[in-house]
């Protein structure tokens, strides 16, 4: 029996709405990856933190990989098999954190390129402007 929740998300939209959250999700995903990259090799760090550091944003980009990867495989999976779509309420609080992620990956990006960017600069304001090593070399 297929149940009609008044207002719920179905078929395209619920779809449309897990591919937005994964989108998200993969862009903080990414972000979490750079990270260790881009910014941490210009930073002093005792090697102990910068191990920490490593592991952290390793660790919370495995969690947003596999958020995106649940929402691309369950979301559109329950559709095509006729799962009953959620109750408005669920549909809402979806679109509310797909919001939220699609912000954090915004913002964790916008982070990146302009501490980076900052970084370079002070880097090319000492006597020794070489990037650090293991530093991505090039641009921003």
């Amino acid at each position: 029996m297929h149940e009609h929740h008044h207002g719920a998300l179905t078929g395209p939209a619920w779809i449309l709405l897990a591919g937005a959250f994964a989108i998200g999700n993969l862009g903080i995903t990414a972000a979490y990856a750079a990270i260790p990259r881009m910014v941490l090799p210009w930073l002093t760090l005792p090697r102990d933190t910068r191990r920490f550091a490593r592991g952290f944003f390793v660790l919370c980009g495995t969690t947003h990989g596999v958020m995106a990867l649940t929402a691309l495989t369950v979301g559109p999976a329950a559709v095509v098999h006729g799962v009953p779509a959620p109750p408005f309420w669920m549909a809402l609080f979806g679109v509310m954190w797909t919001a939220v992620h699609l912000a954090q990956a915004g913002v964790s990006w916008g982070f990146i390129l302009c501490f980076r960017r900052d970084l370079v600069h002070a880097q090319q304001l000492t006597a020794d402007p070489r990037p650090p090593r293991g530093a991505v070399p090039g641009g921003v």
